[in-house]
Formats: C-alpha cells, sequence, structure tokens
C-alpha cells in the first residue's frame, strides 16, 4: 500500500486550525445563532453538539466528512484541500507550521500536559507513515514526536545500551523494523497492534516529557484504554452457517484507523483476514506480557486466555501442516506473513511456559500438536536484503531442544521446549493418583535432553570464540554470544533445580531435619526429592547457578537483557540456598560457600527490583537477608520473625492448587 493510499484512508481533517478556550456567546436578542469556534460545518449546520476534533466524533460514528469551510474565530489557516492531494501525489508528507506551538514546561500538571498534547498533535509532522491512521487517536494522549520515539525504541535491542535500555517487556521482534517504519511503503498494521506497542514501550521509554510526575502512568493508561477498545476480540465471534466467522454489527474496532470508502456490506462485519487477526493476536500477548510484569500479575490471565482462543480459532499451530517444502509460487509478502505468523506461534508457545512456571499452570500448548516450522535466524529475519535471499529449502518442524545461534528463537525456545517437559512431570508428581507412580524413566529423558542442550551451548560458545580470533576482534564482555551463554547457563542449572527439587519453598522449609538422609513420608509430598542422590543433584546444581549470576552480573551489571524473563528463574534457583541458609545451624554453623552464593543471589535481586520492580523479589530478598542475619548472630531463632518469614513465603505457593506468583 502506497502512501498516498495510507494518507487517503486516514480520518485526517483538510485544514489545521486552532482551538479557544471559549465559545463567545450570541446576543440574547439576535435573531440568528453565533457559529460555535470549534464546530465544524455539520455540527454547526445542524446545531449539533461538537467536540472541534479532527475530525469529531459525528464524524467517526457517520463516516461523513467533517470539515470548517468557514474559519474559524483566531484560526490559522495552513491550506487547501486542493494543495494537500497534491502533495499526496507526489508522495510527501504534508508540512505543517510549528511557530504557534506552547510546550508544556515540567511543573505543568499530567492534565494541563495532555491537554497541550491534544492542542499541539495537529501542527506536527509524522516521521513514521505508519502512525498516521492512529493520529486522531493519539491526539490527546501524546505528541506526534513522542509516539515516533516509542515506536523507533520499541526496536531496539536489548543490552545494546548501558544508558538506554531496551524494552523489558518486548522480549523479540516479530515484525521486521525495516517493513513497519519504512518511510514511503509500511506494513499494514492493525491499529490495536501499533498501539499495543507504543503502551509496553512507555512503561520504561526515557524521554523527557515522561519525567514530569503522573505524566507517564497517565499515558500508558490512556495507551492501554485506547488498545483495548481497537482489539478485535475473538470471543464476539459467531459462525454463519456457510462456516464462515462474522462479527455482529457494530461491534467491530477497526472502523476509524482503516475505514475504506470502497468496503462492502459483506466486509463490513466479516472478521477481518488472517494477518489483521495475527496483528490482534500480537497485541494480546503484549498486553499480557506487560500485565503479567507489574504489581497484578493475575489480571494477565484474563488477556493470556484471549491470547490462547484466538490462536486456536486462527488454527496457528498448525501452520504448516500441509506440507514440509515452502510454495515456491509464494511472493515475497506472502512469505513475510507466513513468517510473522511463525514467530507469533513460537512467542506463545515461550511464553506458555514460561507463565506455567510462574503461576503453577498447566500448559496449553501441547508439543504433539505443533506442526509449525522453526522460525528464522534472527540475522537473516532482520537482512535488509531479505526480499532478494532465495526461499530456504529443508526447513524442519519444532519445537527444537538444542541451542543454534542468540537470538531468541534460537537459545530461548530450546530451553522453554525442556522446561514444558519438566512443567509435565512435575504437575505428574502433585497429581493425587498418578503421582505414586515412579518417573525414573521421565527424569532419565529429560536428563538427556539437559545434557544435549549443555553441549549444543558448549559449541556455541566455541564458535564464537574461533569467529573472534579468525576475524582479528578482541572478545568483550558485552557480546551477545557471551550473553546468552551465560544466561542459558543459569537457565540450565535452573532446569536441573526444577527436575530434581521442589518448586515450592514451604515445602522445603518444613521438611524434618532427618529428611536429609531418609525420605519422608508426608502425604502430598511425599517423594524423594531429598534422599542422597536428587538431594545432591539439586543442590550442586543450585550452587553452580547462583556462581552463573556472578557471571552475569559481570556481563551485565544492570541485567537488562532479558529482566521480564530471568526473575522467575533466579527465584526459583535461589529456593535452595535459603533452605541451606535455614538450616545452617543444625549443620554445624555458618558456610562461607553458602554465605557468598547467598549474597550473589540478594545483590541480583536487588538489581532486578531496580531494573523491573516486582514484589516477590524484594519480599524474597528481605527474607533471605533476614535469614543470614539470624545465622550469622549466632542468636536463638526468635519465633515471630520465623513465622514472618514463612509468611511471606507462603503468598508464593507451587503446591497442589497454588498459584505461584498470580496472587
Amino acid at each position: 500500500m502506497s502512501l498516498a493510499s495510507l494518507l487517503s484512508a486516514s480520518p485526517q481533517a483538510h485544514s489545521v486550525v486552532s482551538r479557544e478556550n471559549e465559545t463567545e456567546p450570541a446576543p440574547a436578542s439576535a435573531p440568528w445563532r453565533r457559529r460555535g469556534s470549534r464546530a465544524c460545518d455539520k455540527c454547526s449546520f445542524s446545531r449539533t453538539r461538537c467536540n472541534g476534533g479532527c475530525p469529531c466524533h459525528q464524524y467517526l460514528r457517520t463516516d461523513s466528512s467533517a470539515e470548517a469551510s468557514q474559519p474559524r474565530h483566531g484560526a490559522i489557516y495552513f491550506g487547501s484541500p486542493t494543495s494537500e492531494r497534491l502533495s499526496e501525489t507526489n508522495g510527501e508528507l504534508p508540512t505543517v507550521a510549528t511557530t504557534s506551538i506552547t510546550t508544556p514546561s515540567s511543573s505543568d500538571p499530567p492534565t494541563a500536559i495532555a491537554s497541550s498534547t491534544a492542542h499541539r498533535s495537529n501542527f506536527e509532522p509524522c516521521k513514521y507513515p505508519v502512525l498516521i491512521p492512529l493520529l486522531p487517536i493519539l491526539a490527546n494522549i501524546i505528541p506526534v514526536s513522542v509516539a515516533c520515539d516509542l515506536l523507533r525504541l520499541y526496536f531496539d535491542r536489548p543490552g545494546s545500551s548501558m544508558l538506554k535500555c531496551a524494552s523489558p517487556y518486548v522480549l523479540t521482534h516479530v515484525l521486521r523494523r525495516r517493513a513497519l517504519l519504512h518511510p514511503s511503503h509500511p506494513r499494514v498494521t492493525s491499529p490495536a497492534l501499533i498501539l499495543a506497542m507504543l503502551h509496553a514501550t512507555a512503561h520504561t521509554a526515557d524521554l523527557d516529557c515522561f519525567h514530569v510526575p503522573g505524566s507517564r502512568a497517565a499515558a500508558c493508561d490512556k495507551l492501554y484504554v485506547a488498545a483495548i477498545e481497537q482489539l478485535n476480540d475473538c470471543e464476539r465471534w459467531h459462525r454463519l452457517p456457510s462456516g464462515r466467522w462474522v462479527v455482529p454489527d457494530g461491534l467491530s474496532k477497526h472502523n476509524n484507523a482503516e475505514a475504506s470508502t470502497g468496503s462492502t456490506e459483506r466486509d463490513k462485519y466479516e472478521v477481518n483476514d488472517q494477518c489483521s487477526s495475527s496483528d490482534d493476536l500480537l497485541a494480546m500477548i503484549l498486553v499480557t506480557i506487560v500485565i503479567s510484569g507489574g504489581t497484578f500479575k493475575a489480571d494477565c490471565l484474563r488477556w493470556w486466555g484471549k491470547a490462547l482462543r484466538l490462536a486456536r480459532v486462527l488454527q496457528l499451530a498448525g501452520l504448516d501442516k500441509e506440507s514440509r517444502v515452502e510454495s515456491k509460487s509464494q511472493t515475497f509478502f506472502e512469505f513475510e506473513a507466513a513468517e510473522e505468523r511463525r514467530r507469533i506461534f513460537w512467542l506463545l508457545f515461550c511464553l506458555d511456559r514460561h507463565l506455567a512456571l510462574s503461576y503453577n499452570a498447566p500448559l496449553a500448548i501441547l508439543d504433539s500438536d505443533v506442526s509449525v516450522y522453526l522460525p528464522l535466524p534472527e540475522t537473516t529475519w532482520n537482512d535488509p536484503d531479505l526480499p532478494n535471499l532465495p526461499i530456504p529449502n529443508g526447513r524442519v518442524y519444532g519445537p527444537r531442544t538444542t541451542i543454534s545461534g542468540t537470538g531468541f528463537f534460537e537459545f530461548f525456545l530450546p530451553l522453554m521446549t525442556i522446561l514444558g517437559d519438566i512443567v509435565l512431570l512435575h504437575h505428574r508428581r502433585l497429581h493425587p493418583r498418578l503421582s505414586a507412580l515412579s518417573d525414573a524413566a521421565e527424569t532419565a529423558a529429560v536428563e538427556s535432553l539437559l545434557r544435549e542442550c549443555e553441549q549444543s551451548l558448549a559449541e556455541l560458545r566455541n564458535n564464537a570464540a574461533s569467529g573472534d580470533a579468525h576475524s582479528g576482534k578482541k572478545t568483550t564482555p558485552h557480546t551477545s554470544s557471551q550473553l546468552v551463554a551465560a544466561y542459558s547457563t543459569h537457565i540450565l542449572h535452573v532446569l536441573s533445580v526444577l527436575l530434581y527439587g521442589k518448586w515450592d519453598p514451604i515445602t522445603m522449609l518444613t521438611a524434618t531435619p532427618a529428611s536429609f538422609i531418609n525420605s519422608p513420608s508426608m502425604g502430598e509430598d511425599s517423594d524423594d526429592w531429598i534422599t542422597p542422590d536428587r538431594f545432591m543433584k539439586c543442590t550442586s546444581h543450585a550452587v553452580a547457578a547462583s556462581q552463573a549470576v556472578d557471571a552475569i552480573i559481570t556481563l551485565d551489571p544492570e541485567l537488562v537483557f532479558m529482566p521480564y524473563l530471568f526473575g522467575i528463574y533466579l527465584l526459583q534457583g535461589s529456593f535452595i540456598l535459603l533452605l541451606f541458609a535455614d538450616r545452617m545451624p543444625q549443620l554445624g554453623g555458618p558456610n562461607p560457600e553458602v554465605e557468598m552464593a547467598c549474597e550473589t543471589i540478594i545483590r541480583a535481586h536487588e538489581i532486578c527490583v531496580v531494573t523491573l520492580t516486582t514484589e516477590f523479589q524484594r519480599s524474597f530478598r528481605r527474607v533471605l537477608r533476614s535469614t543470614l542475619y539470624s545465622v550469622r548472630n549466632a542468636a536463638p531463632c526468635d519465633p515471630e520473625e520465623a513465622q514472618a518469614r514463612r509468611n511471606a513465603l507462603a503468598m508464593y505457593r507451587w503446591t497442589r492448587g497454588g498459584r505461584g506468583l498470580a496472587l
């Protein structure tokens, strides 16, 4: 779609005018009514209340033209509709004057800034044409320049800078930056997805306009509401006898930003094409990630359920079920759209495993149901010359269990695949009847996967080292291969801790001292996790995980590479160290090695809290610090203090019926 067509489809007014705060009242004796300074032609003629927007609410509701042919009081006129159409045909963005723009000061309240933003957004040029259809929506939220900055920051790479960090909620780039930010032919994108991208970036973007107290929260809240209003929720769809999905009249949210004057009645009510629905799915995933990273984590489950249901409606799990060979007749745009859907599915797959661990939930996407090609490597997907590259042959179905590169799907997807097997094994151990059966065979199978993954990680290190030596480059502590290797090493050790040990901290701490040697018999907790073999494996991997954390802090002092994902693995790898710290008085007094490991974990939790505020890490840090303090003082344990530590941990349970971090 050309820029001219985007501009013609966007509901923008033909003239840009300044607004007055008040309308001058007409004399009571006058037989005629003075024209309102904020009203358009249609509202002024019909004596209808007009909100003065460009376009006004009547235009958005009736799809009629909203022009002000007569100049308003004190208006500044910048050009005729004819001149604007001429600029569109030449492929240029209409330029506007900025002489009368008033910039809000840092002392203004957020409401004053929002009002100034609404007044100013009509005067600013838009750097990215993909945002032009959303300018009426963004007018009362953020300036156009800020929206452009947020969209640009969305595509920043994690760990690329120590001063300006990428958004922690952007796990990977499903869409190509070059396609979305194209200066003349941007990707046709649903308004819900664009708004969700801006919302995800606005939470942590280091922009001057967000330094005013309350301005960031106000902008994030308005962007969230706008994104939700534009979502085309699949729960409101229904099927016709012909099998076609349709939306009831009046419920479609894609009316204002992508309306077309040539649409038919069937197009108006039928569900949008798969690309638009995939955009809505990605928007729901972004909303889920942002909410799950905040204070009210349980609220994300509503949007997570919507995303899963929409993925089932779109049948993304069987996207490549028909053939294992890419069609040679595909155009590049068809190939790009199919690859975007694959990346959306694999992001959903990874998030399913991650949330299952975080919230003690069962898996929603099973490996046996997946018939989707593995995504392209990140370097290939982001290559500017991708349209000229040959379509890859011999692609295989995922998921895979070995690490192949530094891209998100190349290292994190294999780890999540193994985590999915451990999650299934964990819930089987909690089953009221199946828990009595032996799981030795399943445990051995997961051990084999972990060894293969660890071997592939070692090969990645060797290849990166040999590549640096061959190219003559000096290895720096901030290369992506070293970061991926350090984080992957830690997660692999945590996966081993999850395989051999208990997930619930209270279950660990309430075990009797004799259970360090003898297997307990405690009903739901009656397994052999602290028999000498499994307990020693769990312990060794917990200590190795703390050493990996120390290496991570050396490479990434602010823990900005993957802050949203890192917290739960840091927490689960720390529970066994809390058990050691709690039992040190019974095991012969302070242990320097255990204390050093605990201090490393405490430091990592403190950094994580600064990077991405999470209450569960604050609570665990206090519990672990209090436990170490009690051990070092060698004083009798205060029962009230010990109970307070238990109460703090009891908020997050991974037992039967527990909800993990979802309070």
